[in-house]
């Protein structure tokens, strides 16, 4: 637009020159007095600035269009460029938590497997002695019946009578001892960890910031399975911990940071 104006003025400024040497000073041509000349060279003058007035006025008006137009895409790309980065952080959160709720339910059948089995260990102890409690009662009892078909003694009878319901007990506290360790190794099977475990290498796949958590992962449940492993209570927690706190730092930086 500024061009065309520097056009429009050098060309107002030439024609009035050629007009007055190659026209109206030529007899032959114009035949004009000095008042019609400058009659004529003010209304030319009018024409000119009234014409360079709305050229001025256009370029200001399209000027001022083009930076409030600019403007107004700069917010919206920035308002845009805020959505998008608020929905991809909303997006990961989202993820985040649903790798919260994966692991905590992994961690929480870790705990459950290892002190089920630990009580299972705790029970085969308390099943050996009641076991060999029951047997020496019924080997008691079983002495009973043989001094009393032939003694026909009173005292045996007595000391069996004893016996009996100290024997019942006995059988009621094994058949009990049974129970519990029904229940407890259906919490020692590990199934449900095993499940989260594969479901969380799967989604962190590829995902760079979750490089470590995947390697605490791999660690705790490699040591759980391998039976030639004798594993402690402090190392079980101290796992815990160590996978709680990676995935911490996963959340963290995955969040706030950007992948590539």
């Amino acid at each position: 637009m500024i061009i065309v104006i520097g056009i429009y003025i050098i060309l107002s400024i030439i024609i009035p020159i050629i007009f007055k040497y190659c026209i109206f000073e030529n007899p032959e041509l114009s035949n004009l007095t000095n008042s019609e000349w400058a009659g004529f060279l003010g209304s030319y003058a009018g024409g000119i600035l009234g014409g360079l007035g709305t050229l001025i006025a256009m370029w200001y008006t399209v000027k001022t269009s083009l930076n409030i137009q600019k403007e107004n895409n700069d917010a919206m790309n920035i308002q845009l460029q805020s959505d998008i980065q608020r929905r991809d952080k909303e997006s990961r959160e989202k993820f985040a938590n649903e790798i919260a709720n994966h692991l905590g339910v992994y961690i929480t059948d870790i705990s459950k497997y290892y002190y089920a089995n630990i009580e299972l260990e705790r029970l085969e102890e308390r099943k050996e002695h009641v076991a060999e409690r029951l047997s020496e009662q019924e080997e008691e009892e079983h002495t009973f019946d043989i001094h009393f078909e032939i003694l026909q003694s009173y005292a045996p009878m007595t000391s069996k009578n004893r016996v009996i319901p100290e024997k019942n007990r006995t059988e009621r506290a094994y058949v009990d001892i049974l129970h519990e360790e029904r229940r407890i190794k259906e919490m020692a099977i590990r199934v449900k960890a095993n499940e989260e475990y594969f479901i969380m290498q799967t989604l962190l796949k590829n995902i760079p910031t979750a490089d470590n958590l995947c390697a605490e992962l791999n660690e705790m449940q490699n040591r759980v399975r391998d039976e030639n492993v004798e594993l402690t209570e402090k190392w079980v927690e101290k796992e815990k911990d160590l996978l709680m706190w990676n995935y911490s730092e996963f959340r963290k930086t995955y969040i706030d940071k950007s992948e590539e």
